[in-house]
């Protein structure tokens, strides 16, 4: 009788240790898809080579709008960001935010796809002192800053 409760005792902890372990995966994965890496234009490119990024993962491509924005025929908004040494142009459907324009910084969230970056959202300054942090660090990191703060002084 004893023997039985001790064994019915280790089964059930042998379920729940399994349980348990499925429940971790499935919310890792859960929280794997939802993550998403901030890049910079030149590291996004360097990926090519490194195969840091799996493709299609969600990317925050961060940096300084370059051109105005061309709307497609199918409605697509096509604009490019760059950090100064790359540029990467840039697909959105949708509205752009009010203080999105050339020579700002700005941070597309989406996938990376055959060359162009298609962004499911669209962030940009939203005072004219603000700058991205994650932005400002890659440039800094690429020594581009002062290019963008030149650029920004006649503006």
């Amino acid at each position: 009788m004893a023997r039985m409760r001790k064994k019915q005792r280790v089964m059930m902890l042998v379920f729940g240790g399994i349980a348990l372990a499925i429940s971790a995966t499935l919310v890792g994965m859960s929280f794997s898809s939802a993550i998403s890496f901030f890049v910079s234009p030149t590291k996004l490119i360097e990926n090519e080579t490194t195969g840091q990024y799996k493709d299609g993962q969600r990317l925050k491509l961060g940096g300084v709008v370059e051109d105005d924005e061309k709307t497609l025929e199918d409605g697509t908004i096509r604009f490019v960001i760059t950090d100064y040494d790359t540029s990467i142009p840039v697909n959105f459907k949708g509205i752009l935010p009010d203080l999105f324009q050339p020579g700002e910084m700005a941070i597309a969230e989406g996938k990376f796809v055959d060359g162009i970056f298609v962004a499911d959202s669209v962030l940009a300054k939203h005072d004219e002192k603000y700058r991205p942090r994650e932005v400002e660090d890659a440039l800094r990191e690429s020594g581009r800053l002062g290019k963008y703060e030149a650029q920004s002084a006649t503006n």
